[in-house]
Formats: structure tokens, sequence, C-alpha cells
């Protein structure tokens, strides 16, 4: 099982409404540190409300400070697109849908090894 770096929660009057989970991951160039999102989850009857989004843009704030170059997920393209990722069909690995694998530099003065 995979290594879990970051999970934040959603709460609303002491019921858990979301969660999202950033879990570090290796490139195939190695470098480091890189981070994967997912799974994100809100309640059916609570989503539509700006709580995902929130989880998503407080979790890149917390992997930022931790010192990330990037993070990466699988994902709708037209959702995440708001959040700064990007597809990055060339390098999704062999197991994930290219058309949906995205990545979102955070340190690219970093990431290209400066």
């Amino acid at each position: 099982m995979g290594q879990i770096s970051l999970s934040l929660v959603a709460i609303d009057d002491e019921d858990l409404i979301g969660q999202v989970t950033f879990s570090p991951v290796k490139l195939s160039d190695g470098s480091r540190p890189w981070f994967g999102l997912g799974p994100i989850s809100v309640i059916p009857d609570r989503q539509g409300e700006g709580i995902g989004g929130q989880l998503i843009r407080a979790g890149l704030d917390e992997i930022d400070h931790m010192g990330a170059l990037g993070c990466v997920l699988t994902g709708d393209p037209l959702y995440y697109q708001r959040f700064g990722f990007e597809l990055a069909t060339r390098n999704a690995p062999e197991e994930q849908p290219a058309a949906f694998f995205q990545l979102k530099l955070i340190r690219a003065e970093r990431a290209e090894g400066s």
C-alpha cells in the first residue's frame, strides 16, 4: 500500500463531508518531491458547493510548503485546469489513461534542476 503524506478533511457540524489525499510519487526522471492528488471525495448532497475545490487548494498550498516540485493526477481535465493542472499525455505512466493524466508544476525552477 502507498504512503500518505497529507490527508485533509472538511467537517460541518461534526459531520465529515469531504476528504482529499496527497501521496508521494516517483517520476521516471527521479526528481523529487512530487505528489499525487487523490482520492478526493465530497458527500453527494454537498457537491457543487466548492468544498472539493477548497480541499484541493488547501492541499496544494500545504505541499508547496512541504517543498513539492509538483503534483500529478488522473482526472477530468475540464475540472482540474482551474487549479493550474495541464494535460501531460506524454508523461502518463503506462497503467494510467493518457488522456486524463495531468500535472501542475509548483516549483518549476527546482523541477528543471536549478
